[in-house]
C-alpha cells in the first residue's frame, strides 16, 4: 500500500498483493492520479457602469472566456495541457450571474469577459486565479472569483 505520494499527485489508497519468489525480480507498477480544479466565477453589477439605455441591470448572458496564464501541464510534465494563453473555455453567466469550470489541471489561469449583455458596460480587465496543489489527499481543488 502506497503510505506517500509524490508531490503533485494523489495517494493511492488501494492495496496491491505481491508475490516474491527466491531469486525472482518482482515489478509492479502502480498510478497516481493528478488532483483537478473547480472554478466559481461571480459577475457583479457595477452600477455606476451600466448602460441605462437599456433597462434593468441583469448579470445574465454576459460571455467570459478562461484562459491559460502559463503552459500547463501534468506534473511530470510530459503531456501539456495547454499553452499559455491558450482559451480553456468560454461559458455564459446563468441568471444569477454565474460561471463554473470543473475538472481543470492545476495551474494558474485568467478570465476574461469577451462579450457583454444589453445592459451592461464591456469590461476586459484579466482576473487571475491560481489552482494549486493542496496535498496527496485533495482530489478537488476549488477557487471563486468575481468580476465587474
Amino acid at each position: 500500500k502506497e503510505t506517500e505520494a509524490p508531490h503533485g499527485y494523489l495517494l493511492n489508497t488501494d492495496t496491491f498483493t505481491v508475490k516474491v519468489e527466491k531469486d525472482e525480480t518482482t515489478v509492479l507498477s502502480v498510478t497516481d492520479d493528478e488532483p483537478k480544479g473547480n472554478i466559481d466565477f461571480q459577475k457583479e453589477i457595477d452600477t455606476f457602469k451600466t448602460n441605462g439605455l437599456k433597462g434593468d441591470a441583469t448579470a445574465e448572458g454576459v460571455t467570459f472566456e478562461l484562459h491559460a496564464s502559463e503552459k500547463i501541464t501534468n506534473q511530470a510534465g510530459t503531456k501539456t495541457y495547454y499553452e499559455k494563453g491558450a482559451l480553456v473555455s468560454s461559458k455564459k453567466t446563468d441568471a444569477n450571474g454565474k460561471i463554473a469550470w470543473s475538472e481543470l489541471p492545476l495551474g494558474k489561469y485568467y478570465i476574461q469577459e469577451s462579450k457583454t449583455n444589453d445592459s451592461l458596460v464591456f469590461n476586459d480587465a484579466k482576473i487571475s486565479v491560481s489552482i494549486d496543489y493542496e496535498g496527496q489527499t485533495v482530489s478537488k481543488v476549488s477557487r471563486s472569483a468575481k468580476g465587474t
